[in-house]
């Protein structure tokens, strides 16, 4: 891949970006390891694969040459990219703050894009973990239909998500996520075990209702790609690489420990904002370029639905 040319960045570039968008509500900009890329080379992530001690006497071969440190390579996505073009009219209307709230508004939907496909790709990441290891059970239907019912059933499904951490020795030091279906979230807020633990005063509306801090993991909701077949590329997941495609119906959420998730970064999300005179319009560009990788296969828990009968 040819290296990318930023000859006239200086001049031609960078006085037109705009940052577009604020964080994010569905995937927290510090829920991963983040990184940059310098150029185009592969970026290597450590693989955190647990690996046991073992006694040896003083004096003995503790490495050679043949012994090397596990890592993955991390595969670049294309660019994803989204453009809008606003007419001189429509500026002469409504005056030029119309720019500003295009591209605020193409650099949330650029930045949820984005978050579909790492959410996605958690959940491929989970769900290919041998023998079920990482699945969850939302229990629904008979035996879950009051609310005290489905409050319960909705912390159960927070809290096997992290005994799965734990069963899996994750140290609580570690950041953790859940993000699931508001469905689960909403039914969640009723539960005691969430509330007399988060919410100081333990009634319904002291808490954060976007984010619920519980144990060592923030609890978060989103509609994403849960629930629905992306088996081949669909809207949310448009041209998307396989490894983020699969078929997530019956899926309503997903965990995953912060240091597990690897993204590179190429160029992180912008907006810019330019004059098309052929066009009589402005045109707005946003894009973002990065990659996805796997650190710690014990780091990613899904949920499926269970509906009883």
């Amino acid at each position: 891949m040819a290296a990318i040319d930023v000859t006239s960045w200086a001049t031609t570039v960078r006085a037109s970006v705009i940052q577009g968008y604020a964080e994010s509500a569905i995937f927290p900009d510090e829920a991963m390891d983040r990184r940059i890329h310098t150029n185009q080379a592969s970026l290597v992530f450590p693989k955190l694969d647990p690996r046991f001690p073992s006694n040896k006497a003083d004096g003995s071969l503790l490495a050679d040459s043949t012994d090397t440190e596990p890592a993955v390579n991390l595969a670049l996505d294309l660019p994803l990219k989204m453009h809008t073009y606003i007419p001189y009219s429509a500026l002469n209307t409504e005056s030029v703050t119309i720019e500003g709230d295009y591209s605020e508004r193409l650099g949330r939907d650029l930045r949820a894009g984005q978050d579909n496909r790492f959410v996605a790709f958690c959940l491929k990441t989970a769900i290919a973990r041998s023998s079920n290891a990482g699945r969850v059970f939302w229990q629904t239907g008979v035996g879950f239909t009051t609310d005290d019912q489905q409050a319960e059933s909705a912390a159960n499904v927070v809290r096997d998500i992290l005994k799965n951490f734990a069963d899996n020795e994750v140290p609580d030091s570690e950041r953790k996520y859940v993000l699931v279906s508001p469905s689960i979230f909403f039914d969640l807020l009723r539960s005691k075990m969430i509330r007399s633990r988060d919410f100081t005063s333990d009634s319904d509306n002291s808490g954060q209702l976007s984010r619920i801090s519980f144990g060592d993991a923030t609890i978060m909701r989103a509609v994403s790609v849960f629930d629905q077949d992306f088996s081949s590329p669909t809207t949310k997941l448009l041209l998307a690489p396989s490894k983020y495609l699969a078929d997530y119906s019956g899926n309503f959420g997903i965990g995953w420990v912060g240091n597990a998730f690897g993204t590179g970064y190429v160029e992180t999300i912008n907006t810019r904002v330019s004059d098309q005179p052929a066009h009589e319009a402005v045109l707005v560009n946003a894009r973002v370029h990065f990659g996805t990788t796997n650190k710690l296969d014990e780091g990613f828990v899904y949920v499926d639905e269970n509906v009883n009968v």
